[in-house]
């Protein structure tokens, strides 16, 4: 049920949401802003608000502009008690992409231990955030 909710809300809008996920700057250039967020993340609403959902859909789609937004990356961000909004995405994206610059040696080295398996240095670090936040 939920899933046919948010497609209804998709697929009018669908041209222009493509757009907006294949317009976005890499992460590491540029935090997402807030307009944009409200505009993708408003499909995602069902008889619930489905944040993460939302932002899985956009990292599979755009895996160095869109973060997972789940609990354990807020956690080891420091973030835990964030809420689960478009602005509260925003805030997270800002301290990702923080975190992202301030670790690029480390990410770097952790790249030849990831082997190749991450497409970006985004999901790269959602990995480890995932690790660090569990």
């Amino acid at each position: 049920e939920e899933a046919a909710l948010i497609v209804a809300k998709l697929l009018p809008v669908l041209g222009h949401w493509r757009t907006a996920v294949t317009d976005a700057r890499p992460l590491a250039e540029l935090p997402p802003d807030k307009a944009t967020l409200v505009f993708l993340f408003s499909p995602f609403k069902g008889t619930k608000c489905w944040p993460v959902w939302a932002s899985k859909t956009l990292h599979f789609l755009r895996p160095d502009a869109f973060p997972i937004f789940d609990s354990r990356a807020k956690r080891a961000l420091g973030m835990a008690t964030l809420g689960s909004s478009p602005a509260d995405y925003h805030r997270f994206c800002c301290a990702f992409r923080d975190a992202l610059v301030a670790n690029r040696d480390a990410l770097a080295a952790a790249r030849d231990i990831d082997g190749g398996e991450s497409p970006s240095d985004v999901k790269l670090l959602d990995k480890i955030l995932y690790q660090l936040g569990g």
